[in-house]
């Protein structure tokens, strides 16, 4: 394991640690480095810094048709004020560029999550946020709207949880992995530790007592952020991956049996 010093200004210090195999709080944990030709989307769920509860930053990787989404990054801290957090943020947005591009941010501007985005937008200089669309708009040239970030709600939650669980169920054919690989020992935990309260729906789920869910939300949010940005008008990027595997498969068995 490799430790690199970077100072945020005006900010904390922040150590980046390569692949942690720990959950600790505090670093940019780092399990992939930016790779060139992808896309990443970073998700954040804002506290208020008063160890009451965490503030999150999750790098995703988008998934092409030769590897799934997958977690390359996390933030997790439970003192961050969400001033500094925004420079967290920007650090790890522009560490994960595409072409020059920062991630795609998609801030979770429910209670102090405006503050954050506000930093970033104003004072840092960050251009590439996720605008707030409407999914139940009858044309997509009237589902973006004029707001940035996202908001989780009684009606996007249960779109991005569902797409979440639907995520880590799916397997492909081929490699056996899921539509989506998790690499945070905080992810992990968060997720062993959701329940289902009795009569409730699966969506519903919610991090059991003393424990948190912020890092599920924030991988349901990046998630569902890379789904409905780069979905193709026709299927999206799991599902073409997954019929161009049965595809392989189908060949290679007529190959067998052609070779007979």
């Amino acid at each position: 394991m490799s430790t690199l010093p970077l100072t945020l200004k005006p900010g904390p210090s922040l150590r980046i640690v390569d692949a942690p195999t720990e959950a600790t709080e505090g670093i940019l944990a780092i399990w992939e480095a930016p790779r060139a030709g992808h896309r990443y989307v970073i998700a954040a769920d804002v506290a208020e810094g008063v160890e009451q509860d965490r503030s999150v930053a999750t790098v995703l990787r988008v998934g092409t048709l030769e590897e799934p989404d997958e977690e390359v990054a996390q933030f997790v801290s439970a003192s961050i004020t969400p001033h500094d957090f925004a420079y967290v943020v920007d650090q790890a947005g522009k560490l994960y560029h595409t072409d020059g591009e920062e991630a795609l941010a998609a801030v979770e501007c429910n209670g102090h999550g405006i503050a954050t985005q506000t930093e970033l937008q104003r004072h840092l200089g960050y251009q590439n946020f996720f605008r707030w669309q409407y999914y139940d708009a009858d044309s997509m040239k009237r589902a973006y709207s004029h707001r940035l970030g996202w908001w989780t709600n009684t009606r996007t939650r249960p779109l991005i949880m569902t797409n979440l669980l639907q995520c880590l169920a799916r397997q492909d054919p081929v490699t056996g992995s899921p539509d989506l690989i998790i690499r945070s020992p905080f992810t992990i935990e968060a997720l062993r530790s959701l329940q289902v309260a009795p009569g409730y729906p699966t969506w519903a789920a919610s991090a059991s007592s003393g424990s948190h869910d912020d890092c599920c939300m924030t991988l349901a949010i990046a998630a569902w952020v890379a789904k409905v940005t780069y979905l193709s008008e026709r299927e999206s990027v799991a599902d073409a991956r997954r019929r161009q595997a049965t595809g392989k498969l189908t060949r290679a068995a007529a190959e067998h049996v052609r070779g007979k």
